[in-house]
């Protein structure tokens, strides 16, 4: 027995969840562009940083809110996790697995993470062995994730979900509220794990792990390509918010500028130490180190000047522009 849903892909995206949950939206014909997506969810704002700047960071947070906000842009998302360390995980194996089959048979499309690498790929169906997925590495004939080993891991933690249509709030109360969450990210640690750091003070962190030589030198690649990625498509939001009424071009200019600095300078940070034919031995390269923490001072500086605009904005009465 198998289901395949067919045209469902994961979009090539560095933020493996915002390509899955792209795919899936596109799948459901949502009509939602990749920078609504980042920004209605708050994604395009966030950043995760480890004291020693590992490749876990873009996906070792609480993300919950992330799903909260979907709402606001008209999709629901529902989840099964489990963890190996708990002694029921053989049944909350099959209880993913059931989930899974389940919604596919019905057309709802499903991702889920580590089928493969520790990233997150979009489920295309399943057959008698397991899971059909596509994404970081996977192709769309990969061989099928036996279903009864998914989470069985160094990490160990299982996580599926699935993606349906819902309804969406007004743009203003959606705007508002993924601006509220850029701050609350940006400015506390209520989503994030021990040793890791958000918000501005997280590339001061990133700063003073190359200067220690702490830093892991593939993470250090691998943080400035996801986290140039969502600040491109901050900047490219908030031109949205503009051309849709919701908030005016003085209103939001301070934070466009500064996204636009953010990007520019991860994008800088990215030739220095380039994901595609990494090397090890650039975080031991002083000129290299120098420059990237000079960067980041800046891009530290300029992500404070956002999150100060925000703070403006949501604590204004008036969101809509007249």
């Amino acid at each position: 027995m198998s289901t395949v849903l067919e045209g469902l892909t994961c979009r090539p995206l560095w933020v493996s969840q915002m390509g899955c949950l792209k795919g899936c939206l596109d799948y459901l014909e949502m009509g939602i562009s990749d920078a609504w997506l980042f920004g209605i969810t708050g994604h395009a704002f966030v950043n995760n940083i480890a004291f020693d700047v590992c490749p876990s960071g873009p996906t070792a947070w609480q993300c919950n809110r992330l799903f909260e906000l979907g709402k606001h842009a008209g999709f629901d998302v529902e989840t099964v996790f489990a963890s190996k360390a708990n002694g029921d995980f053989a049944e909350q194996q099959l209880k993913a697995w059931t989930f899974v089959r389940e919604a596919l048979d019905a057309g709802v499309p499903c991702y889920g993470w580590e089928l493969q690498k520790p990233e997150y790929y979009a489920i295309l169906g399943y057959d008698d062995t397991g899971y059909r997925f596509h994404g970081h590495g996977a192709h769309l004939e990969t061989p099928a994730r036996a279903w009864n080993t998914l989470g069985d891991s160094d990490i160990g933690v299982l996580v599926v979900h699935s993606v349906k249509p819902g309804r969406a709030v007004e743009d203003d109360v959606a705007v508002r509220e993924a601006l509220s969450f850029a701050v609350k990210f940006g400015r506390s640690r209520q989503w994030v794990f021990d040793n890791y750091t958000s918000g501005p003070d997280g590339f001061l962190v990133w700063a003073k792990a190359l200067e220690t030589g702490q830093a892991n030198g593939f993470g250090v690649a691998y943080n400035a390509v996801v986290w140039a990625e969502c600040r491109k498509y901050a900047v490219e939001f908030l031109k949205s918010v503009v051309a849709r009424g919701i908030l005016s071009r003085d209103e939001v200019q301070e934070a466009r500028e500064a996204y636009e600095v953010s990007f520019n300078a991860l994008q800088e940070i990215s030739e220095l130490f380039p994901f595609f034919g990494h090397n090890e031995s650039h975080v031991q390269d002083k000129i290299r180190v120098q420059k990237a923490v000079d960067y980041l001072h800046h891009i530290h500086d300029a992500e404070n000047r956002a999150l100060n605009t925000f703070e403006e904005i949501v604590s204004s009465e008036v969101v809509i522009c007249s």
